[in-house]
């Protein structure tokens, strides 16, 4: 099991950052995290 101990997330999609990315939802970042084996996540305020 591997545990991610520095994410970020928004509630809402937010607006589009200088690099045209943005942070995920947390609904996101699971589907993102989870192929690879990351069960557990620590998110930062």
């Amino acid at each position: 099991m591997f545990i991610d101990i520095h994410l970020h997330t928004r509630i809402f999609q937010g607006p589009p950052r200088a690099n045209g990315s943005r942070f995920a939802t947390p609904e996101e970042l699971r589907a993102m995290l989870e192929p690879h084996g990351v069960r557990k996540g620590v998110l930062l305020p």
